[in-house]
Formats: structure tokens, sequence, C-alpha cells
């Protein structure tokens, strides 16, 4: 889906607002804006935090929820140079832990609302290209065994005691593993 550049520039436009008088919602008001925006099939995001914006288009998102203030999301990612499936895990708004599993240079963004406090894109680690059955797994293995240090590490002492049950965990890690199988299967034909 091609968007003009009035579209793009509108919404900039709103996420520049929205960062201006987040400080004065409350929390149900941006979980409620949080949630409309992250079910828009398709959406057009400028790297506001580059210096050369780029687009950005991310569609096919779906959500799996484990918990009040805990949801898995996956969706497919195209922007220059990357295109394909990418997970992100969030508690109350912040996203924790990013698995971008792209054919060419994969990579897992661990404790992802910390790390972009101090540097733009956060911290990543690089994984093998593999083929995408492999990558699966190892999104579904994140999810059922290393989530824990995400919440554990997060300054927020409030995270550490929302991480979800072993059996939300491994139903979790199964959706994920299916939805990303699907969602690049579907992408291929």
């Amino acid at each position: 889906m091609k968007h003009s550049r009035s579209v793009t520039a509108a919404f900039a436009s709103v996420l520049r607002v929205a960062r201006r008088i987040s400080a004065r919602l409350t929390d149900k008001t941006k979980r409620k804006v949080r949630a409309i925006l992250r079910r828009m099939d398709s959406a057009v995001i400028e790297g506001l935090a580059s210096a050369a914006p780029e687009r950005v288009a991310v569609t096919e998102l779906r959500a799996f929820p484990m918990g009040p203030d805990v949801e898995l999301t996956v969706y497919w990612l195209d922007r220059p140079s990357v295109l394909g499936p990418s997970a992100s895990l969030y508690w109350k708004g912040q996203e924790l832990l990013r698995m971008d599993l792209h054919d060419a240079n994969p990579h897992v963004h661990y404790g992802f609302a910390q790390s972009k406090l101090w540097r733009s894109g956060g911290e990543r680690i690089y994984l093998p290209e593999t083929p995408i059955e492999t990558r699966a797994e190892f999104a579904a293995y994140q999810i059922k065994h290393n989530l824990a240090w995400c919440f554990a590490n997060h300054p927020d002492p409030r995270a550490k005691r929302s991480l979800p049950d072993q059996a939300v965990l491994q139903e979790a890690a199964s959706w994920l593993h299916k939805r990303i199988l699907d969602l690049h299967r579907s992408k291929q034909s």
C-alpha cells in the first residue's frame, strides 16, 4: 500500500504531538491509543530518531495478550533493505524485546525500552542467516526461556512481578512460532 507524502507527514505530526502530551495522559488512555495504533493493519512511520528519516511499513500485525499489561505482537516489516517477520513483547506499552527475523541480518534487541534511552535503535545481537523454521524456533525459545531476563532487568520493579507464568509463556511461544511461519509463507507466495 503506497502512502502519499501528506499522509506520512500527518502521521509524523501526530507522533510528535503525542510525545509532547504523553506526560499528561493517564496510563489507561495511553494503552487505548497504543492499542488502536498497533491494530492498524498498515502504518507508515517516519524514522523520527534517525537523522535521515526512512519509510517503514508494518503490515499483518497480530497480537497475543499474555496478561493485563503484557502483549506479544508479530508483524511483517518492510523498510529499505529490511524485509521480513518481526516480533515484539510489550509491558505497559514499553517494548522489552524485539526480534527482527529477516532473511538478511536477523537480530534481537533485548531490553529494548531501556536501551533506546541511550542509543537510537537499541543494542542488537545478530543471529546467523538460517532458514525461517530455525528463526521461528529461536523466537519461541526466547519467549519460553529468556523473556524473564527482559523483565528482571527493567528498572521498574513492577516489571519483575509481571512476568507471565510458564503455561502462558508456552502458549505464547507456540502461537509465535506458528504465526511467524504462516506469515513468512503468505509473503512468499
